[in-house]
């Protein structure tokens, strides 16, 4: 296996960081449970977003260079690139965990009610995966389409969304809270013990125990974001940490 390297720490935030996104213009957004959405342009905070009434817990960007942020309130809101806010939406009962972008452009959130909800760009509720006993905590999209769920449940759920199916279920000994996907398509999470795995599209999509890659680490990883050129920054509590990918 290959090991990343530490680039660069940065530190604005007061409680631990929930989620990390970056933007079409290269900036670096991290939301945290300290109620700020922080907007970064290299190593220097370039605006922080207050005045919200409840933890941010995940973030995500839209096609349009838009981005969305999922609370503890269980509400989705919809921010413009610079953090204009410009819709909300009240979209689930409990803490919303997760929220990614599908392929289509539709939105997915996953939530401490248990349940994963797709809704369309007009915010409209268009489907409900049920499955999961726990929280869930992670969602990302596979280039054949495929939709992954992490739960404190201790499961990783493989999806086919066009049909609301559950196809391949992975149990851990650790919550997979957090999912990515590099630039290939590869997924990189937190699987079960605290060393990072990536894993290929046909490796998950089978339901395959293999993995191509371990990456060594000591820490809890909350959250993934993954630059263009396949550098990964991870969220460690209230520390955001960049790793330098090799090679793949």
């Amino acid at each position: 296996s290959q090991n990343g390297s530490i680039m660069d720490t940065l530190t604005n935030h007061s409680d631990h960081i929930s989620s990390l996104i970056v933007l079409h213009n290269g900036n670096l957004v991290s939301a945290s449970k300290d109620q700020t959405i922080n907007i970064w342009n290299n190593k220097t905070v370039e605006r922080v977003l207050t005045g919200l009434n409840s933890g941010i817990t995940c973030l995500t960007l839209l096609p349009n260079t838009d981005f969305a942020s999922g609370s503890k309130n269980g509400e989705i809101n919809i921010w413009t690139s610079t953090g204009d806010l410009k819709k909300t939406i009240q979209a689930h009962s409990e803490d919303i965990q997760q929220l990614i972008t599908l392929q289509n452009g539709n939105l997915a959130s996953g939530s401490c009610d248990n349940t994963i909800k797709v809704w369309d760009r007009d915010g409209n509720l268009k489907q409900t995966l049920v499955g999961h006993t726990k929280c869930v905590m992670s969602l990302a999209q596979l280039e054949n389409g495929l939709l992954l769920s992490g739960s404190w449940d201790l499961t990783l759920k493989v999806w086919n969304i066009e049909e609301g199916k559950l196809l391949h279920i992975y149990s851990y000994d650790v919550a997979p809270n957090a999912l990515g996907l590099l630039p290939n398509g590869d997924l990189i999470y937190q699987g079960k013990t605290s060393d990072i795995q990536i894993r290929s599209v046909d490796q998950v999509s089978s339901g395959s125990l293999e993995s191509k890659m371990n990456i060594t680490n000591n820490n809890l990883i909350l959250n993934f974001a993954v630059f263009s050129n396949g550098d990964i920054a991870c969220g460690k509590w209230n520390v955001i940490g960049i790793w330098k990918r090799q090679q793949l």
